[in-house]
């Protein structure tokens, strides 16, 4: 199996970079700056839209957490809330869940990050970086 439920950390995390994008330019919508575990429900019932497409036959795989309560994630450096945002898109990239508006939006905020830590798009070139300082600090994070 490819895609996976995302845990509580890698939540707390992608909430933590939307705060983040929104608070540095992004022109993050309403929805997505309410109170953390109100977003972090929404998260996680997408996670599962998306994964119901590809594992429907095994429904345990595709049950959401229990317990959550979102924590800031203080500290977390700008590059790894990217990693963990762009893991949380890459587990939710099933169906017709990428042409959803939360997809969209999260989508958008990713593409911010790119952009913002110099992302590389030229799919001729095999490294996510041209600066191997910054692609070593890419490397260094949790993917999640």
């Amino acid at each position: 199996m490819s895609a996976y439920m995302v845990g509580h950390d890698t939540m707390d995390r992608v909430i933590d970079a939307i705060v983040y994008a929104a608070a540095n330019g992004h022109p993050t919508p309403m929805t997505l700056l309410m109170p953390g575990v109100m977003v972090g429900k929404r998260l996680f019932q997408m996670n599962r839209d998306a994964l119901l497409i590809s594992y429907s036959h095994d429904p345990d795989y595709c049950e959401i957490p229990p317990g959550y309560k979102y924590v800031r994630q203080a500290g977390t450096s700008e590059m790894q809330l990217f990693k963990s945002l762009q893991n949380f898109t890459y587990q939710c990239a099933e169906g017709d869940v990428i042409e959803s508006p939360l997809y969209k939006e999260m989508a958008a905020i990713e593409e911010w990050y790119q952009n913002r830590l110099g992302y590389n798009k030229d799919p001729k070139v095999h490294v996510m970086f041209l600066d191997p300082v910054v692609q070593a600090r890419y490397d260094a994070c949790e993917w999640g």
